[in-house]
């Protein structure tokens, strides 16, 4: 059976309420949809109660493959746009609020079907402001791929153009814009082997920066791929982007974000066996002159961004197995050595990552579900004086089904209680039962 929506609601220690809600209806080649959400945390500690709401909605429509206009082209326009509000419980001022609002506007088309001539174009416009603050800002952002395949070569272009209207203490900063294109040439040695070589141009916040592109992969047999891939790039980031991180913040303390990513590398191979299980892993490796992280601020309760030359090598796996009678295991593994030039550890950056989830259907119609988030000790300054502790959360999930469209959930976060921070004083909800 098909539903074309669901609606949850529920209330626990600290989460009073939970709602949610989503809607699907589907026609001859497209589907819409739409979803809303919001949640009241009362507080756990003096003045830590946060409500957040999140509304959007999707249409999708693709043309036949063997249709005489555009086959095989999808067509896609989404969009969200939502509200957390929150006070600066660990600041000297804790009543001191906070509502950020923040959303996006994408449209984009793209064929991956076509015999000779393959393409993708993307629109994002991206907005955020916070009510009690001079914070507003407009992001635009243009994509295109095209990929056109020839008998001895296959030519491809990428183009990113990015434009930043952002309004704060600092003042008005409209027209900061990036471009990005990267012209590649990729050849078949055999069926099996692929290569890709090209430039990277980029020009953003008065620098310009250029680098070598090039990748592999390697069809060993139907079940192992290995890629690799040289992409050195140069990244355009905006307040916005950092404050939906780490809502605290702070956002008047700079315009837009131009940094380099040197020397990238990711090198992967990936092994998949039928339908019962998938594993990849691998290597990534840059470097970084100009690194932002999150520091403290002068103002209290608030992060502004810093600057590390450092270097970052994240050794990974991700492993997924259907074990059938016995359930589903879903876990990934990151280990990090992200340090400064002086040896120090980038603030907020884990040298230890592990998320994996497992769970297991009854006959009787009930399934569990157990998840574990960990990270590893974290520091809270560059000189590595501060430390935050690890991050372990271990959680529970109980779904039985009443009958076909209705069904009774039970969530347990954190169970051990454990004083998890993600940022320095603010500690995150204790133990939580839904």
């Amino acid at each position: 059976s098909f539903y074309k929506g669901n609606i949850s609601a529920g209330i626990g220690l600290y989460t009073i309420p939970t709602v949610s809600a989503t809607y699907a209806h589907p026609f001859t080649n497209g589907i819409i949809e739409g979803m809303a959400s919001g949640d009241f945390i009362r507080a756990y500690e003096d003045n830590s109660d946060r409500w957040n709401t999140r509304f959007g909605f999707n249409f999708t429509y693709w043309s036949d493959i063997e249709g005489e206009v555009a086959p095989g082209t999808q067509f896609n326009v989404n969009g969200d746009y939502g509200t957390t509000s929150f006070k600066f419980f660990a600041s000297d001022n804790p009543e001191e609020k906070r509502t950020l609002n923040y959303g996006k506007f994408e449209a984009d088309i793209k064929n991956d079907f076509g015999k000779n001539f393959l393409f993708g174009f993307n629109l994002t416009n991206s907005v955020a402001n916070i009510s009690q603050e001079e914070f507003k800002e407009n992001n635009l952002r243009l994509k295109g791929e095209t990929l056109l395949k020839l008998s001895a070569v296959n030519v491809g272009l990428s183009v990113d153009y990015r434009n930043h209207s952002i309004k704060n203490l600092l003042g008005d900063n409209s027209g900061k814009d990036f471009f990005l294109i990267r012209p590649t040439a990729g050849l078949f040695f055999t069926k099996l082997i692929k290569g890709t070589v090209g430039w990277t141009f980029s020009r953003g916040a008065g620098e310009t920066y250029n680098a070598l592109y090039a990748s592999v992969a390697i069809k060993l047999d139907k079940n192992i791929t290995l890629f690799g891939e040289y992409a050195p790039t140069a990244e355009f980031m905006s307040p916005g982007n950092f404050v939906v991180k780490n809502n605290y913040y702070n956002v008047d303390s700079i315009g837009s974000i131009y940094w380099e990513k040197s020397n990238a590398l990711t090198a992967s191979v990936k092994y998949e066996f039928d339908k019962y299980f998938q594993i990849d892993g691998g290597l990534k490796y840059f470097t970084s002159d100009a690194f932002p992280y999150f520091g403290p601020s002068s103002d209290s309760g608030k992060f502004d961004l810093q600057y590390a030359d450092m270097k970052n090598i994240s050794p990974f796996a991700n492993f997924l197995f259907y074990l059938g009678p016995s359930g589903e295991l879903y876990s990934s593994v990151e280990l990090s050595d992200v340090h400064d030039a002086d040896g120090n550890q980038i603030p907020y950056l884990p040298a230890f990552k592990l998320n994996a989830a497992y769970s297991y259907k009854f006959e009787n119609g009930l399934t569990s579900i157990a998840r574990l988030d960990y990270q590893s000790n974290r520091y809270a300054d560059i000189e590595n004086n501060v430390s935050i502790g690890n991050y372990f959360d271990l959680g529970f999930s109980f779904i039985y089904s009443f009958q076909p469209n209705l069904d009774l959930t039970l969530d347990i976060n954190n169970i051990l209680n454990q004083k998890n921070y993600y940022w320095n004083g603010y500690k995150e909800v204790p133990i939580n039962i839904i």
